[in-house]
């Protein structure tokens, strides 16, 4: 069987601002940190989520319920600061996670928090 070709990353991308028009930037153009910028976003969801699983199976357990600002205070103490990712991308990719895991978000006492889970004491980190 042959072996795939490794994938390549392309060097033109539509920007956001040209793709009505259907311009490129490449590294010359003025548009290319905007091009640039939405490369990395599109390159870090998967990465994220990602990084979110790798945070979910080291320091969840299932069972029991968590407030989402201890979840936040736990990601903030388990990542170092040069691979975090901003709350709202490791938000939105923990949410999907936990919409695949059934785990929902409920109100408590005007507190958000995660019913499915729990956070495993920092110690067993």
């Amino acid at each position: 069987m042959p072996t795939p070709a490794p994938a390549t990353k392309p060097s033109l991308q539509f920007t956001p601002s040209d793709s009505r028009s259907g311009k490129f930037a490449h590294a010359g153009d003025d548009n290319a940190s905007e091009s640039i910028q939405t490369r990395e976003q599109t390159e870090k969801a998967p990465a994220a989520k990602d990084h979110a699983a790798r945070f979910a199976l080291q320091c969840f357990n299932p069972g029991g319920e968590t407030e989402l600002d201890a979840i936040r205070a736990r990601y903030a103490s388990w990542s170092a600061p040069s691979n975090r990712f901003s709350d709202a991308q490791i938000g939105r990719a923990l949410g999907e996670l936990f919409n695949d895991a059934g785990i929902t978000i409920a109100d408590r006492g005007g507190r958000p928090v995660a019913l499915g889970l729990s956070l495993k004491p920092e110690a067993n980190l």
